[in-house]
C-alpha cells in the first residue's frame, strides 16, 4: 500500500450472535464498535457500523445485505468473539462477494486469539490485534503494512514458475 491519505468509506460490523443468544446478550449498544466508527470519522474518514443483533431481534434498520449494497466500501471490518465465529466468518463471505474490491480486516478479542485460523478460513486479509484505533487508521491513510503495529496479514505468496520450478 502507498500512503495516499484520502478519505476512505468504512463500514464496521458488529459480532453477529444467532437470534437466541442476541435477545438475552448482545442487546447493548456496541460500545468499542462505536468508539472505533467515531475515532476513523475524526481522523478523516467516513465510517459507519451496522450492529446486526439489533437488526436480527427487532427488524430495525437494514440487513448485511442491503448494507454492503448502499456504497462502494473501502474498508470492512469484522469485529469478531467466540460466540459468533460461525455467522461473522458467513458475513465475511458474503461481504467478499458483494463488495469484492473492499479490504477486509477483522478485530476483537477472538480474532486476536485465534488470528491464524481467521486467515486460513476466511476472506480477511488483516487481522488487528488488540485495539483497532491506530492500526485501522493507519490501514485507511495507506500506510505501507509492514509498518503499522498490531497487526498480522496474509501475504500471498508467488508461486514458482515453471523455469524456477526446474531449477530447484
Amino acid at each position: 500500500m502507498i500512503c495516499d491519505n484520502m478519505t476512505k468509506k468504512i463500514l464496521i460490523i458488529t459480532p453477529t450472535s444467532e437470534r437466541e443468544m442476541a435477545e438475552v446478550k448482545w442487546l447493548a449498544p456496541p460500545i468499542g464498535v462505536l468508539r472505533l466508527v467515531g475515532w476513523l470519522n475524526k481522523h478523516g474518514h467516513e465510517a459507519e457500523y451496522i450492529d446486526l443483533n439489533l437488526y436480527n431481534v427487532s427488524g430495525c434498520g437494514v440487513g448485511l445485505e442491503n448494507k454492503l449494497k448502499e456504497n462502494k466500501w473501502d474498508i470492512i471490518g469484522f469485529s469478531v468473539l467466540e460466540d459468533s465465529l460461525i455467522n461473522d466468518i458467513e458475513n465475511m463471505m458474503l461481504a467478499q462477494k458483494i463488495c469484492p474490491d473492499a479490504l477486509l480486516i477483522v478485530g476483537g478479542i477472538e480474532a486476536q486469539f485465534n488470528y491464524q485460523t481467521l486467515l486460513d478460513k476466511s476472506p480477511c486479509k488483516i487481522v488487528v490485534l488488540g485495539e483497532g484505533e491506530i492500526p485501522l487508521t493507519m490501514i485507511a491513510d495507506g500506510i505501507s503494512l509492514d509498518k503499522i503495529p498490531g497487526i498480522v496479514f496474509r501475504k500471498n505468496a508467488e508461486p514458482f514458475n515453471n523455469e524456477q520450478f526446474w531449477q530447484a
